[in-house]
């Protein structure tokens, strides 16, 4: 499908924007393009999120980067994610190839075994060599991300380990699309718990 170009400066659904970075420039129309994996301000959590895929998996390619488009979603805080309203760029449209190559939704899975909450992607690099994926996770009942968090992914046999960063992002590289199943260790809440039952 063809998707306007983001830029720095457009804005989000929910009143946010595109923040501008240093580094190399890609202009589009003068303005400097958006990337994935860049930063948003989301005015509801009032927190700067990342940038992430949605819809068709391909992009245009900006050194190792990737440029955003219209409808691409920002990871924040909030439980909907934000998506970008691209206007800036004008008639500067890329196809991300979702009639051919399918699509990449967010969307939220609970675990009920603990109180641990993922939404997923955030990004994903290109179609060819490594994926990047990133998962939000945070405690299902509280809403709190789970911050420097020890998890466990298992991704086709494969385990890697590592930890959620400050704001309770997991990252998980794998050689293709793949399915993940992700663990992640953290310290009991400070309430009462009913065992059989959801906290």
């Amino acid at each position: 499908m063809m998707r306007r170009i983001a830029v720095v400066g457009d804005k989000l659904d929910n009143d946010g924007e595109v923040c501008s970075y240093e580094g190399p420039q890609f202009l589009v129309h003068g303005h400097q393009a958006a990337l994935i994996g860049g930063a948003a301000y989301c005015p509801v959590c009032k927190t700067i999120g990342y940038i992430a895929k949605d819809g068709g998996p391909r992009r245009m390619n900006f050194f190792i980067s990737e440029i955003a488009a219209h409808d691409d979603v920002v990871v924040c805080g909030c439980s909907e994610h934000p998506r970008i309203f691209a206007t800036l760029a004008g008639e500067a449209w890329y196809d991300d190839m979702a009639e051919s190559l399918g699509v990449i939704k967010s969307r939220s899975a609970a675990n009920s075994g603990n109180s641990a909450a993922t939404t997923e992607p955030a990004k994903q690099a290109g179609s060819e060599g490594k994926h990047t994926s990133w998962f939000y996770v945070q405690d299902s009942v509280t809403g709190e991300p789970l911050r420097n968090q020890d998890y466990v992914a298992r991704v086709v046999s494969v385990e890697q380990t590592g930890k959620t960063d400050a704001n309770g992002n997991a990252k998980i590289e794998t050689d293709k699309v793949s399915t993940v199943d992700m663990h992640v260790t953290f310290s009991t809440p400070k309430r009462q718990l009913n065992p059989g039952r959801a906290a």
